[in-house]
């Protein structure tokens, strides 16, 4: 009708803990003589989450455009989010459960990322480099206080280290024995912070300190973490081996 015209719609979720929305629009109309518009308006955007559209023209869809939005969190910065454990030379002694997921001692090896403000972090989109390779997921916000781990192979993981930490995916390559660069990028290539780690004095641990995990000491204030002071060594966890 001439004037202003209303479209009403309801979206009802299937299930409390459903995120996913899908409208379908198809909406015919003729310009009038004075080429009013027909549709106006503004969709609300979440404050975290993600929003997909497509549009239908002429019996066709256009391709799906997906934005996320993270509004008010911020990107981490270097004094507040970095490297607070490494396991690099995971002991090849396995226990029968750990035999029965993996023969290979490298696949224990992880890191575990720390936010130490009290600031929720948005990481989408940042990468581990230089030693290792990996890129944290789409959406992935770390809240205060809270750790994160990545693993050469997650269920070897979880079979050594337990099932009770976030695991926010797998990394490619490995990390060497004798110590090496790994750096931690924005999604744009900007360097967030280096970080070399050693296994020679007067760092805690030798390349023959198998079994051995880098931990931050609790004490210090963070920063890069390259200096040996800030690291202490402490053993993995005990199984029974395998005979």
């Amino acid at each position: 009708h001439h004037g202003k015209n209303e479209l009403l719609v309801f979206i009802h979720q299937r299930n409390a803990d459903d995120k996913k929305v899908r409208f379908d629009l198809t909406l015919t109309g003729t310009a009038s003589v004075r080429r009013q518009n027909l549709i106006s308006g503004t969709i609300a955007t979440p404050p975290f989450g993600t929003l997909k559209a497509r549009s239908r023209k002429d019996g066709r869809w256009s391709a799906l455009t997906e934005l996320d939005f993270t509004k008010g969190i911020p990107r981490p910065t270097a004094q507040d989010f970095g490297i607070t454990e490494i396991s690099f030379n995971p002991s090849p002694t396995l226990s029968e459960e750990e035999r029965l997921v993996t023969r290979d001692s490298r696949d224990f090896e992880y890191l575990k990322l720390s936010n130490r403000s009290p600031t929720s972090y948005n990481l989408s989109g940042m990468k581990v480099v230089s030693g290792i390779e990996f890129e944290f997921p789409r959406l992935t916000i770390i809240k205060p206080k809270e750790s994160i781990y990545i693993t050469r192979e997650m269920a070897a993981f979880t079979t050594r280290f337990g099932r009770d930490k976030r695991i926010v995916g797998p990394f490619s390559g490995r990390l060497d024995n004798v110590g090496e660069e790994l750096q931690i990028t924005f999604y744009d290539g900007q360097i967030l912070t280096t970080f070399n780690y050693q296994s020679k004095d007067p760092w805690p641990v030798s390349p023959e300190d198998s079994g051995f995990i880098l931990k931050r000491n609790a004490s210090n204030i963070f920063h890069d973490g390259n200096l040996p002071t800030e690291w202490k060594k402490d053993p993995e966890p005990i199984k029974q081996v395998a005979p």
